[in-house]
């Protein structure tokens, strides 16, 4: 799906043109191909969709001063957000609300019916990634700075490519890492690295988006790295 930035001619667009259905969320316009919809069941989207359904049962919950209270929260300039063409803008209480409360439930915490106290926090700082070829199908470490994590959960979204040039596309990426208690100098993804992108393979370029998280579910920027498995 791609986004579209609009000029002084035409200033929106909506409904199907050629196969290509044209429409706008909170991010801004967007165009994407038209594909028959589908009801896939695997077993990471079910568990995703039971989440989202929870998420929304609690809200609806929720006393209506809390709910306004995390809708005004969201409008606040701490919670823009910036789209790919670096606009900027802001999504509802209820997507900040479920946002927070699956990162949570995610880290085995306990949800939150009040907005978080706290900002984001900065990016981390990655200093290497480190993906290996071993007989256990591989695993990638990620090195920081002493205490990068320390009071803070780590995340991290990794993908794979063949190629290992600049203009190499890089999509797919897979959450393979949650963490409570990330190290001190180096954290390894494991298992579910392996289920997921399967054996590691010399030569491949691996890539991480690796984030830092507070305890209240306010997560940083990713900071963003990539190696060729060794």
């Amino acid at each position: 799906m791609a986004i579209i930035k609009f000029g002084p001619t035409v200033t929106g667009i909506r409904g199907t043109v050629a196969g290509t259905i044209f429409s706008a969320n909170k991010a801004g316009p967007y165009a994407r191909a038209w594909s028959c919809p589908s009801n896939r069941r695997t077993a990471s989207q079910t568990d995703r969709r039971s989440k989202l359904a929870h998420a929304a049962g609690l809200w609806r919950t929720e006393d209506s001063g809390d709910r306004d209270d995390w809708d005004t929260w969201a409008a606040l300039p701490a919670q823009e957000k910036t789209n790919s063409l670096g606009e900027a803008y802001y999504v509802s209480g209820f997507d900040w609300y479920v946002a927070i409360n699956i990162r949570l439930e995610l880290m085995g915490r306990s949800w939150r019916h009040v907005f978080p106290d706290t900002a984001a926090p900065d990016a981390p700082t990655i200093s290497y990634l480190v993906p290996t070829e071993t007989v256990l199908g591989g695993t990638i470490k990620i090195i920081y700075p002493m205490d990068t994590f320390t009071g803070y959960d780590i995340v991290a979204d990794v993908a794979v490519t063949q190629g290992v040039g600049q203009q190499t596309t890089v999509t797919g990426y897979y959450q393979v890492l949650r963490s409570t208690t990330p190290g001190i100098t180096d954290t390894y993804c494991g298992p579910d690295f392996r289920t997921i992108l399967g054996y590691a393979i010399t030569g491949n370029m691996y890539h991480a988006h690796v984030f830092r998280q507070r305890v209240n579910g306010m997560r940083s920027a990713p900071s963003s790295i990539s190696e060729v498995c060794i």
